[in-house]
Order: structure tokens, then sequence, then C-alpha cells
């Protein structure tokens, strides 16, 4: 009997990872992400998304976030998938899809997770790694700061100096 459920409990795992993962939703679930981005509607993004989202922070910090990150990169120009993960765990089954994208104002690689839930996914977790992000607004304000024109600082007189007159008497007892 050992053998047997064994033996059966292989076939299913064989059958299961042959099984092709239909992304579809959660690519469905990208586009919608994107749509909300373009529309800065942060808010929507974070009330439709999973308790895993949300439980990551603050609702007001989730906003700040997404802010920074349309602020800052601006528009996608360019995505392009790079791969997927699907996982099943014990709080439920997830796809994970990575793209490198490029954006108005630099470039990054996003990582989207979604707990799917049947034929709908739901946002679970947002990563982007850009260095664009980090530093683009460092060099931007470098850039403009190079390209102003430098206003020269008048002279301080030193103290005792010329134009600058002071009590040189000490108090005596």
């Amino acid at each position: 009997m050992r053998h047997w459920m064994g033996g059966a409990a292989a076939i299913l795992l064989a059958a299961c990872s042959q099984t092709p993962i239909d992304t579809s939703a959660a690519e469905r679930g990208v586009a919608q992400f994107r749509r909300l981005m373009e529309a800065q509607d942060y808010g929507a993004i974070y009330a439709g998304a999973a308790s895993e989202f949300r439980q990551t922070g603050s609702e007001a910090t989730a906003l700040r976030f997404l802010e920074a990150v349309a602020t800052r990169l601006g528009r996608v120009r360019e995505s392009t998938r790079q791969g997927w993960r699907y996982t099943v765990n014990g709080t439920g089954s997830f796809v994970s899809l990575s793209y490198a994208t490029t954006f108005a104002r630099g470039r990054g690689t996003e990582e989207f997770v979604f707990r799917m839930d049947g034929q709908q996914a739901r946002l679970a977790g947002y990563n982007i790694n850009s260095m664009d992000l980090v530093i683009g607004q460092v060099a931007q304000a470098n850039d403009q700061a190079a390209s102003n024109e430098v206003t020269p600082v008048e002279a301080i007189p030193a103290p005792g100096g010329p134009g600058n007159e002071t009590d040189s008497r000490r108090a005596t007892r």
C-alpha cells in the first residue's frame, strides 16, 4: 500500500509540474497597475491590493512611495518581461512577474507579485530596483547647480580690520 501511494504521488507531481501556468491574470494586473499609475490614482492601487501589500506599511507610506516612483522616473516608455515564478505556500498561490522597464527619466527592474484567487490577480507586492529612482533627483540637482551662474559672495570684513571698527580697550579693575 505504501509503495502504491508513493507511486501515485510521484505521478501526480509529474503531471502537475508539466501543467502550463496561465500568467494572463497577473499580466492583466500589471496593465491595470500601469493605467492607475499613469492616472496618478495611487489610492486605487492600494485599495485593490491584497492584504500582503497593505500589511507592509501604512497607506500613506505606500502612496508616497508610488508617487515617488511616478514623479522621479516618469511614464513607462518600454517594458519587457524577463521572467515569471509561480509559488504555492500555506497562505495561497502567487505569480511573480519581472520586467526590465525604461521610464521617461531612467530604467529599472520591476517585480510584481500577485495573489491568485481563481482568475483574479490581486497585487501582493511591488518592488523596483532602480539607481535612477534612488539617485536620479541628486543627479538632476547636481546638473542644475552646475548650469546655474555662480553669484560671488561679498567679502565680510574681519573683526578689527578696515571697515569694522572695534573697541580694543580692555576692562581694568
